[in-house]
C-alpha cells in the first residue's frame, strides 16, 4: 500500500508514519469491541453528537490504551452530514460546558499536545 503524504509545511512528516495521538475524529476512529465496552462506549448523556469521540479515546487512555494515528487509512468524510450545521455553537453548548470541567487535567497532561496551545480558542491559537 502506497503511503499518502500531507505535505504541510508545519507537519514535520509526522502524518506519513503511524503515531500515538491524544484523540480521533469519531469519523475514523475503529475500537476492538471489549474494550469499548469496558470503559461503556459513548457516552451519550453527556455528549450525544459532540465531543463523545474525543471522550471515548480519552477514556480509553484513562484505561491504559493507546490511540494511533495511521497514514493508511484513506477516508471520506461528508463534515456535519447527519447533524447539520445550523447553530451549531448554540446546540451544543452543553456539550462544550461538560468537556472542560471533564477533561481539563487531561488536556493539560496530554503529551499530544503543546501546552503553549489554547484549550479555549475556536482556532488555533497560543495562550497569553
Amino acid at each position: 500500500m502506497q503511503r499518502r503524504t500531507v505535505g504541510a509545511p508545519w507537519d514535520l512528516d509526522r502524518f506519513t508514519v503511524p503515531h500515538e495521538v491524544s484523540t480521533v475524529t469519531g469519523a475514523s476512529l475503529a475500537v476492538k469491541k471489549s474494550k469499548f465496552d469496558a470503559i461503556g462506549g459513548f457516552d451519550a448523556k453527556r455528549y450525544p453528537i459532540e465531543l463523545g469521540d474525543v471522550d471515548l479515546c480519552l477514556r480509553l487512555r484513562q484505561s491504559g490504551w493507546k490511540t494511533v494515528f495511521t497514514p493508511y487509512a484513506v477516508l471520506t468524510h461528508h463534515e456535519s452530514a447527519t447533524r447539520g450545521r445550523s447553530n451549531i455553537v448554540k446546540r451544543y453548548a452543553r456539550q462544550r460546558r461538560h468537556f472542560p470541567a471533564n477533561w481539563k487535567g487531561a488536556a493539560l497532561d496530554d503529551r499530544c499536545f503543546h501546552p503553549a496551545l489554547s484549550l479555549t480558542a475556536r482556532r488555533t491559537s497560543l495562550d497569553h
